[in-house]
């Protein structure tokens, strides 16, 4: 088992009651709270205001998504894979000489872009169909 997993064990099976009064803190004393600890926390990894800048208007963008109802799980992903994506796609292109075909060789490649495509594409076609099915019953 990791160790680091051992130790937050530890470290929170004691603190279960501290969490759950910090729980029954109210909203507007519980944000305010969060937000302070997380500037220092952005500013005292480099020291930099910028960070701060950063993060602020990444929160900006982030509470506007929400607010107009845009999901937010994709873009963590993107912000969290996306950096390693990025290094893989140059290392293949890199092997294959820069050839794109190298991509689609494999049988679980083409298996996963057809799923990919499948996933975008069949949304669409169910709302059609049915739209269609409700316009023949009327």
């Amino acid at each position: 088992m990791y160790v680091g997993n051992i130790m937050l064990l530890i470290l929170n099976l004691p603190l279960v009651g501290v969490f759950i009064r910090i729980l029954s803190i109210p909203p507007r004393w519980l944000f305010p709270l969060v937000l302070a600890v997380s500037f220092v926390g952005v500013y005292s990894v480099h020291n930099s205001a910028l960070d701060l800048i950063l993060a602020s208007l990444l929160g900006l963008i982030g509470f506007l998504m929400r607010k107009f109802d845009f999901p937010l799980a994709p873009v963590i992903l993107g912000l969290v894979l996306g950096d390693l994506m990025e290094r893989s796609l140059r290392q293949a292109l890199m092997i294959s000489g820069g050839e794109v075909g190298i991509l689609f060789q494999s049988g679980i490649a083409k298996t996963l872009f057809g799923l990919a495509i499948f996933v975008v594409v069949a949304p669409k076609l169910l709302k059609n169909m049915r739209g269609f099915k409700r316009k023949e019953k009327s």
